[in-house]
């Protein structure tokens, strides 16, 4: 609805007469609040209708597989990197395959799950038909783990 300063004033009052209701931001006890702001921490209040229990199923996987592959590429090419301080960067083929790729896959990976952590990536993804929701979350968990395996592959085959 609003807050109290606003036109939803009198329902937040009238909510808060006789109800115990905490803070949501320090836990202050706001009955018979009469101001728009929590009095301890000052933070804004609102009259707002939530879901009981919204649905982070699909949002938790598309983060969880783009961050840990990203995560693991990056880590992979600081490990690289720091090697190459030592011995000197890797030269030829494979240069491609402990420089090169980790860093594009994980440029990839990091934005995309930087996207979905964000609170418009996790509207977007909640506007989407389930149908829709299927193939996002799909494609999160499938297309990283192709990269993993094709550099893995590609590791193999050269290494």
């Amino acid at each position: 609805m609003g807050d109290l300063g606003e036109s939803s004033g009198g329902e937040l009052r009238l909510f808060l007469a006789e109800r115990d209701v905490a803070c949501p931001n320090c836990g202050y006890n706001l009955k018979g609040l009469t101001a728009g702001r929590c009095p301890e921490c000052d933070q804004r209040l609102a009259l707002q209708i939530a879901l009981a229990e919204p649905r982070f199923g699909a949002w938790m996987t598309c983060v969880l597989s783009l961050a840990a592959v990203g995560g693991l590429f990056f880590l992979g090419w600081i490990v690289v990197m720091f090697i190459s301080i030592k011995e000197g960067l890797p030269r030829g083929r494979e240069f491609g395959v402990l420089v090169v790729y980790p860093l594009c896959a994980s440029l990839l990976c990091l934005p995309v799950c930087a996207f979905f952590v964000r609170s418009a990536g996790r509207r977007w993804l909640r506007r989407r038909a389930p149908e829709s929701v299927k193939w996002v979350v799909l494609a999160c968990v499938l297309i990283p783990g192709a990269m993993v395996l094709a550099w893995a592959v590609w590791v193999m085959l050269e290494m």
